[in-house]
């Protein structure tokens, strides 16, 4: 093994030194295989050169060693051949997670500590580009076995790294036992210019699934859908544009979180946000789902803005006494927690049915919105928007689909068609009862699949006695990363088999010397 090592620092094949005849039997001539005779050059190329050691024991055991050049010697290879290096692979995030953990608590602590102390400070201190931040943690997440004992930390600088290694908050997780994942996906309101433009220029997957429904809508739409996102004008508040762009927003978050290794045991959407858990879900292709909420976004845009809505902060019985005699222009849109119900309507019946509220000492709060969706003045388009549901092919759901239409999970028997789609757009919004399906499930952590944590909230509120972790994707006006890297290192924490090699997938990475686990020595003699 030695002599081949230095064959390749030497980059030069060495002789066999006593050959004088090969074994007639051997017929090499007309092969691949060659007996070296004399000093052969062995140079660096484009790709990695390979040694092979055999080793014929004399008991019978036979063994075979592979070596290759050292990552650290093609660090100057690779960067003279940069220029050859994909446009996706030179973005970079700007902030990264490192995960520790080892089979007890003391062991973790020793492991934390060396790393701190004998790495960071010394090594880190040289400037050797495999050493960098990013190739720190992909090494430390992608080349040990995780143990119940773990540590997460996200950091945007070697020294930031260093000072949170200083205390670090220490989670014991279940062995073997995966937290059960339920994906909330955000419905209309919860959209804002720019949202998530710093994760499509750091995130390739991301980018590249939010690439594919742009190309998808191309055709569909009058704009498109990286300006309706990134631009700055009002175009994202537009119904006909709202709909389709958190539809494609929202499938390429979740793609970003499915190739992390994050697969939800049950999906839930809200309103518009139950397309794309339907299309998670399996019930429709990508395609057809933004095809249908294109066309059920220009139908509704082309609707007269002569609608309001309000969250009422009561239960909805009491919402329904007060809509009873508005029926026919008013009705309850959402039944979002036990005390908060919003209606929809005419803007004077609505305010009527607010007065009324009022004089009982019910609070309300008007919403900012276009139309009044889930009311009667969604009526007039309900024929056109099945015909155009009927042109789609549905599959029953996959994985567990909670129903806006009737608050529990979906069977398989209950495949949303084209007339679930229609009653969809007049039908209230039964999300508390969703919830209380997903409470039904033991489900350990929802993420919240949207630009901002509106369900959380509403969610904690259905759910008071819940346990669960309630995890955001984004924040608006927080960094991106902060936000994302906090909600996967505590589903790591909570003993989540994230895909690390995923996580980096379609950045440059190199693998680094790290410290190794340490023996956590204790006697087993037998007195």
């Amino acid at each position: 093994m030695i002599k081949s090592v230095l064959a390749l620092q030497n980059e030069a094949v060495p002789p066999h030194l006593h050959v004088k005849e090969i074994n007639p039997y051997l017929s090499i001539e007309d092969s691949r295989l060659e007996i070296g005779t004399y000093l052969r050059p062995w140079k660096r190329r484009d790709q990695p050169r390979f040694a092979g050691i055999s080793s014929f024991g004399f008991g019978g055991t036979n063994a075979h060693l592979i070596i290759s050049d050292s990552l650290l010697e093609s660090d100057s290879l690779l960067s003279e051949n940069q220029g050859q290096t994909p446009e996706l692979h030179n973005i970079e995030r700007p902030r990264h997670l490192l995960t520790l953990s080892a089979k007890s608590e003391n062991a973790l602590l020793e492991l934390s500590q060396s790393l701190h102390d004998s790495f960071l400070i010394t090594n880190l201190q040289l400037p050797i580009t495999n050493y960098q931040l990013p190739n720190l943690t992909f090494t430390a997440n992608t080349t040990r076995t995780h143990f119940e004992h773990r540590l997460a930390i996200h950091a945007a600088t070697l020294d930031e790294l260093k000072s949170k290694l200083e205390n670090p908050e220490l989670a014991t997780t279940k062995p073997g036992v995966q937290p059960k994942i339920a994906f909330l996906f955000t419905g209309q309101g919860s959209q804002y210019s720019g949202m998530g433009r710093q994760l499509y220029e750091t995130q390739p997957v991301f980018r590249n699934a939010l690439d594919e429904c742009a190309t998808i809508l191309d055709s569909i739409l009058d704009r498109p859908l990286i300006e309706i996102l990134f631009s700055e004008s009002d175009s994202i508040h537009q119904t006909q544009y709202t709909q389709p762009a958190l539809f494609a927003f929202e499938y390429a978050l979740a793609q970003m979180w499915l190739s992390w290794g994050i697969t939800p045991h049950a999906v839930l959407g809200h309103s518009v946000g139950e397309y794309v858990a339907a299309c998670i879900a399996g019930v429709f292709t990508l395609e057809d789902g933004l095809r249908l909420i294109a066309e059920r976004a220009r139908l509704m845009g082309l609707l007269p803005q002569n609608g309001t809505m309000a969250a009422v902060f009561a239960d909805a019985s009491r919402v329904a006494e007060a809509v009873k005699p508005y029926v026919d222009k008013v009705s309850i849109a959402a039944v979002n927690g036990p005390d908060n119900t919003v209606i929809s309507g005419e803007k004077t019946a609505l305010q009527a049915v607010l007065e009324v509220l009022s004089h009982q000492g019910i609070s309300s709060k008007p919403l900012t919105v276009s139309h009044a969706f889930h009311s009667p003045l969604m009526d007039s388009i309900l024929d056109e928007f099945e015909s155009a549901a009927k042109r789609v092919d549905y599959s029953a759901p996959r994985i567990f689909l909670t129903s806006n239409l009737t608050g529990g999970i979906l069977s398989a028997e209950q495949t949303p068609n084209a007339r679930y789609w229609r009653d969809h757009i007049r039908a209230e919004v039964k999300f508390s009862a969703g919830m209380s399906a997903l409470a039904a499930l033991e489900i350990d952590a929802l993420i919240e699949i949207g630009p901002a944590p509106v369900l959380l909230g509403m969610g904690k509120r259905c759910l008071l006695e819940s346990t669960s972790a309630w995890l955001p994707s984004l924040r608006q006006n927080q960094d991106d990363w902060q936000i994302l890297l906090d909600s996967l290192g505590k589903l790591y924490l909570q003993g989540a088999d994230v895909n690390w090699t995923g996580f980096d997938e379609g950045y440059i990475r190199r693998k680094v010397s790290l410290p190794n686990t340490p023996f956590d020595r204790q006697r087993y003699w037998l007195e």
